[in-house]
């Protein structure tokens, strides 16, 4: 009975030797398939591995997506990075994950990775974190956290209507004002009392 016992042990700690062991040969090809430049193949590689993990260890199926993300948008990825961190937020959502303080925050850095010229894969990779911290989250208009780094990104661009709407569901109204004098400065005279109002009662509303 011994024997059998200790031989059922060894099998078992071979098999998460083995997984371990295919991680770890797996990651070292993303890796190399990022510095070849092969990204495509880099993104199919962590999909793959994902998708391996997602049933028997979620937290580490997540870390390999985020960490997917990270590496391809550092490379300057953004379309490849973009995808995956959108796929991140999907799978959140999904799984009906609360959206901690540490996840957010994750999300944020994700946010600032991206190359000022990926313009559409960063506002839908955003959306969809909204979206998420909306649903699952305790601010039903979403976490403010986010709606801030949304709100300056359109602010640095100069599209003030935009950077408005997320600033009023944001957590920096001193950011907020300074947006909304600059608006004001693209009307005629008459109107900035009415950019003023505007703002006063879409955050009353709120």
């Amino acid at each position: 009975a011994k024997a059998e016992v200790a031989g059922d042990k060894k099998k078992r700690t071979g098999h998460r030797r083995g997984k371990r062991d295919t991680g770890v040969k797996l990651r070292r090809k993303i890796t190399n398939a990022i510095n070849d430049e092969s990204y495509y193949l880099a993104e199919q590689l962590i999909l793959s591995h994902y998708n391996r993990l997602k049933s028997t260890d979620q937290p580490a199926a997540f870390e390999t997506l985020y960490n997917g993300a990270s590496d391809l948008l550092k490379a300057g990825q953004g379309n490849e990075g973009g995808s995956l961190a959108t796929t991140l937020v999907k799978e959140y959502s999904e799984s009906k994950t609360t959206p901690s303080t540490q996840l957010v925050d994750g999300l944020q850095t994700l946010f600032a990775l991206f190359q000022k010229d990926c313009v559409k894969p960063r506002l839908e990779f955003m959306k969809e974190a909204i979206k998420w911290t909306a649903e699952h989250g305790s601010c039903p208009h979403g976490d403010p956290r986010l709606h801030t780094d949304l709100a300056r990104y359109h602010d640095r661009r100069k599209e003030y209507a935009e950077a408005h709407r997320h600033y009023v569901r944001g957590s920096r109204p001193g950011d907020h004002a300074r947006c909304v004098m600059e608006w004001v400065r693209q009307g005629y005279p008459s109107e900035r009392d009415l950019f003023v109002t505007r703002g006063v009662l879409e955050c009353a509303s709120l």
